[in-house]
């Protein structure tokens, strides 16, 4: 990016942004520690969704020392909901690194924020410029979105070849800052990458981009040669896998039976209803419910349920199953694995999004 183009961007783009940023509560602070959940909890979450996550979070766990002693479970409760639970348990682990090799205090230096666990090169960008007010450029999809329409690039933005084209182009837009007037106003770093991001969530979107309204549109090559709606280009995703499963609820009296993922597990730390995933399409009931729980009757199966849940490029439908049990029949039940609890205490413990659906779908008559 030539210090011609940067000009167009940095100027016009620090100028809405003061008028027109959103009143977000983390916008409010400097605390590296309050900018770092922000910015993972917006990983893959809308906006409006993360604010009542993050003022629920900072009222639980208002300072790292809070979180590195937290209870697990507890945490793993006030994510719930948000998914992608690798980023939770990732917060919980930087949290201790930082109580053990930093004293405590969220690291000011790009090297050690970029070496906490689950921190990449954007989450160090946005910590150290919006809190530290370094020049760092930062590179999401809504910043591709935008270099890539305004530089025209009509590269394949998936991959690694292009984005690191985008990021040097991030790069000099920092560089140009830093060599102008502009350096000299206050927070100017940390203002210039969020102003990318809130151009690309609220003018410079995926599809139908508000162009009239953008700050830079002028200047933007996409704009001018109409191919806005062309940009970026992408390659085709990984093609979608469809899954079957059947999810059990058996009821004894007022509780009913849930599993812990194990650690080796992909949702470790959470809880679950028993599940049998199949290959096609859902097979017959009683056979699948017999095949599982052979010391069952299978007469009193009740489909509660058929739901249906994404995670990336999986498409789950879960058919819910309920049965009430006898004492009799619990006896065989006893196991490491398995855990009896009462509604109210169900709703204490972390669920991944497709077992919440299945908490909501129930007709408890306990």
């Amino acid at each position: 990016m030539q210090n011609e183009q940067a000009s167009y961007i940095a100027k016009p783009l620090l100028s809405w942004y003061s008028q027109n940023a959103r009143d977000l509560p983390w916008r409010k602070t400097k605390d590296p520690y309050a900018i770092w959940i922000s910015e993972v909890m917006l990983q893959q979450t809308q906006v409006v969704k993360v604010i009542d996550y993050w003022n629920r979070w900072m009222n639980l766990f208002p300072s790292i020392a809070d979180l590195a002693n937290a209870d697990t479970e507890k945490v793993l409760k006030a994510w719930e909901g948000l998914g992608y639970y690798t980023r939770c348990k990732n917060l919980m682990r930087a949290a201790q690194v930082i109580m053990e090799d930093f004293r405590g205090e969220f690291p000011s230096k790009p090297e050690s924020i970029s070496s906490l666990p689950g921190i990449g090169p954007y989450t160090t960008g946005a910590i150290g410029s919006i809190a530290f007010n370094h020049s760092l450029p930062l590179v999401d999809g809504n910043v591709e979105r935008i270099i890539t329409r305004f530089l025209a690039i009509e590269e394949d933005i998936r991959l690694s070849k292009t984005k690191a084209k985008i990021w040097d182009h991030c790069d000099d837009l920092i560089k140009f800052i830093t060599n102008s007037e502009l350096v000299n106003r206050e927070d100017i770093f940390g203002n210039m990458n969020q102003a990318l991001m809130e151009l690309g969530a609220t003018i410079c979107l995926p599809k139908k981009p508000d162009c009239k309204r953008c700050p830079i549109s002028l200047n933007c090559i996409a704009f001018e040669k109409k191919l806005q709606n062309k940009l970026p280009v992408k390659s085709k995703t990984q093609k979608i896998k469809n899954i079957f499963s059947t999810s059990w609820v058996l009821i004894w009296n007022d509780k009913i039976i849930i599993e812990k993922a194990s650690d080796k597990e992909w949702n470790s730390g959470l809880y679950r209803f028993p599940t049998v995933e199949e290959r096609e399409r859902h097979g017959p009931l009683e056979q699948l419910f017999e095949k599982q729980w052979n010391f069952i009757p299978s007469n009193e199966l009740v489909i509660v349920g058929n739901l249906r849940h994404a995670i990336t490029h999986h498409r789950i439908r879960i058919r819910v199953v309920k049965i009430a049990l006898t004492s009799k029949e619990t006896k065989n039940l006893a196991n490491d694995s398995n855990i009896w609890a009462t509604l109210n205490k169900i709703k204490d413990l972390p669920f991944s999004g497709a077992n919440l659906k299945i908490l909501n779908t129930i007709d408890y008559t306990l």
